[in-house]
């Protein structure tokens, strides 16, 4: 049922490890002056909790989310921290029918890393949801699971708690495009979780 979201997962996962694999030999390298150093690559996971804009008004729903994010290195500084993101999200939990809001997306991510402990962060992903929903009432041919396209800007700020370890907080407003007919879903939630960086940590500066 999610063969099609699995599909479109892989090819991005794997042009990201292609992409760190021939960066960050180059990177190891030759470090330019107030760069950080290390592998620019961030993975974490965690809990969201989402209005699903399907169903009863206020059906809200669980789920677990994952992502990695790669920064390009050794830039200009009006884009120093400009990255690369891959989500996914598997919304499955707590509804009082059947109904799964499953993502795979990936698009561009901005953090401003001025402060140690305070990450702020803005971005834009896109990609495949995964629907299912109730049987519309059909026996022979019961239609109950579709893929749509999803896009979803969303912000956040992540927290150092530990030298490579961040605890993130997020809001992502999604949309669901002609969802069973002309009409676009906008499920849209939070995300708590953690982080594990992989870079270098800056010196402290301000909080």
């Amino acid at each position: 049922m999610r063969t099609k979201l699995i599909h479109w997962l892989f090819p991005s996962a794997l042009l990201l490890v292609l992409a760190v694999s021939t960066v960050a030999p180059a990177h190891a390298q030759v470090t330019h002056a107030g760069s950080q150093q290390g592998l620019p690559l961030v993975i974490g996971g965690g809990y969201s909790n989402f209005a699903t804009d399907y169903g009863p008004a206020g059906t809200r729903m669980s789920a677990i989310a994952a992502w990695a994010d790669y920064y390009l290195q050794d830039v200009a500084p009006k884009i120093s921290g400009l990255g690369i993101e891959i989500e996914a999200r598997d919304l499955n939990y707590g509804a009082p029918f059947r109904l799964r809001q499953t993502t795979g997306m990936a698009g561009v991510i901005y953090e401003w890393s001025h402060y140690y402990r305070f990450r702020p962060y803005g971005k834009f992903i896109a990609g495949q949801g995964s629907l299912d929903f109730p049987n519309n009432g059909t026996i022979t041919n019961p239609y109950t699971h579709d893929t749509y396209l999803v896009t979803a800007p969303g912000g956040g700020v992540d927290i150092r708690v530990l030298p490579h370890v961040f605890v993130r907080a997020e809001y992502q407003y999604q949309e669901w495009h002609q969802v069973l007919g002309p009409r676009n879903l906008t499920p849209n939630g939070i995300t708590v979780g953690a982080s594990w960086d992989f870079r270098t940590p800056r010196q402290p500066v301000g909080p």
